[in-house]
């Protein structure tokens, strides 16, 4: 399990999920502006639910294409 997140990774998730920036932070439970953030560069989530949560989404999309 890959605990890094870094910002392409973190863009690639959202646009696999079709989210907005807004969408994104509201689902994992931070602010709109810390998901522009980690998306530049700027920052890196930190935290355990905020890790755990996208782990947990990245995890849907991968099963999801899989089917």
């Amino acid at each position: 399990m890959n605990l890094h997140f870094d910002s392409e990774r973190i863009k690639a998730l959202r646009d696999r999920l079709g989210f907005t920036q807004q969408q994104l932070a509201d689902g994992i439970g931070v602010t709109q502006p810390s998901v522009a953030q980690w998306e530049t560069g700027r920052s890196q989530p930190t935290g355990a639910a905020v890790l755990e949560s996208l782990i947990r989404l990245e995890g849907e999309m991968e099963k999801e294409a899989a089917v």
